[in-house]
């Protein structure tokens, strides 16, 4: 489940400042290493100044492709030196 708020800090042609749409995702999700599959339902709703607001419903599938599944970089700080010879 997530909530997207989005927000407009100028004036353009087609917006005012201000509050803009929301996006609520509640759903269910399958992960593995190298993918993440999500499903469920979108509500999203728009605030459009010069016409009436939209609220659209929709049924969302998301694949998401993960390119270095498991892989974490090592920085130089974390890599400890290797033990002097005697």
């Amino acid at each position: 489940m997530y909530d997207e708020f989005f927000f407009h800090l100028t004036r353009t042609a087609y917006t005012e400042p201000g509050f803009d749409q929301n996006r609520i995702f509640v759903g269910l999700a399958y992960d593995t290493k190298p993918v993440r599959v999500e499903f469920g339902y979108l509500n999203q709703y728009i605030v459009r100044p010069r016409d009436p607001d939209n609220s659209n419903h929709l049924f969302s599938l998301a694949f998401i492709i993960k390119l270095a599944p498991g892989q974490k970089k090592a920085s130089a700080a974390n890599q400890a030196a290797p033990a002097p010879r005697r």
